[in-house]
């Protein structure tokens, strides 16, 4: 075949067999079959294992029913989930989570929570009462419980360790933006942190009107309450939206549980409503 550039110039090309082996050809095919199959499972087994984005959201605090409940169990408790990514989960009955023996006294807002899809259980029919509650996940909670809209972030992001990329980032900026939250710092939210029960007095009193009059701090244990927490527990108290434990201690430094989170925010719910 003769492929002319101009009159002088010519390039022949000849003809070339070239032998094609179809058996290596259907090896190779089903190398990559495999090895497509391979990465899906994976990506299927990560999905469905769950994580940490966002995770289940229930909450709870070491001395049981104390702190934030009032009730006699006195074994440590678990945080509460929140609904992920503003997935509606379908509505459990708290009566088919099988680890809440021993945790009558937040049977009724574990169950008015679960309903209300602002908590739910880690899929296995287990809620968890005795875990710990992460900062971002109390303050998913949170915004899930007072309805505030994701979609209306407009504040620029000053947390190092809250990105777009992170489940919990519309819920901070969104919280933030309502004047809901702080950060540890700054600049820094403390995500991945358990939250303090001070902590959570704080958030709560931030949603409900009490009057800080005559509001004194009796616990046992005032003395341990941050400089900055102390005027909310007092108003939280007076509010009756917590108690301390059975020997009169607050425990403003110890961890919120998943069963404690859930009273908490429950009753939080029922004095914003009685007050409107």
């Amino acid at each position: 075949m003769d492929l002319s550039y101009g009159e002088d110039k010519k390039v022949t090309l000849e003809k070339v067999a070239v032998k094609f082996d179809t058996n290596g050809v259907s090896k190779f095919y089903k190398c990559l079959d495999e090895e497509y199959k391979r990465i899906v499972d994976s990506i299927v087994k990560s999905n469905s294992s769950g994580g940490g984005t966002g995770g289940s959201t229930s909450v709870g605090g070491s001395g049981g029913g104390g702190g934030f409940s009032y009730g006699a169990n006195t074994s440590p408790a678990k945080p509460i989930t929140p609904v992920q990514n503003q997935t509606v989960n379908t509505p459990v009955n708290v009566q088919t989570y099988s680890d809440m023996a021993g945790f009558s006294w937040a049977a009724d807002a574990v169950e008015e929570l679960t309903e209300l899809n602002i908590i739910n259980g880690d899929g296995e029919g287990n809620f968890n009462p005795q875990d710990n509650v992460k900062r971002e996940e109390f303050v998913k909670m949170i915004v899930m419980a007072l309805e505030l809209d994701t979609q209306k972030v407009e504040m620029m992001n000053a947390f190092a360790d809250c990105t777009p990329e992170d489940w919990y980032y519309p819920y901070i900026m969104i919280a933030r933006q309502n004047g809901i939250i702080n950060g540890v710092s700054d600049f820094m939210f403390g995500s991945g942190q358990n939250i303090l029960r001070q902590d959570a007095a704080v958030v709560i009193s931030k949603n409900v009107s009490v009057s800080s009059s005559e509001a004194d701090v009796v616990f046992a244990d005032s003395d341990f309450i941050s400089d900055y927490a102390v005027e909310a527990v007092a108003k939280m108290t007076k509010a009756q939206l917590i108690a301390g434990f059975e020997n009169g201690e607050f425990r403003p430094q110890g961890n919120l549980t998943r069963a404690e989170a859930a009273v908490l925010i429950s009753r939080m719910l029922e004095y914003i409503e009685r007050s409107k």
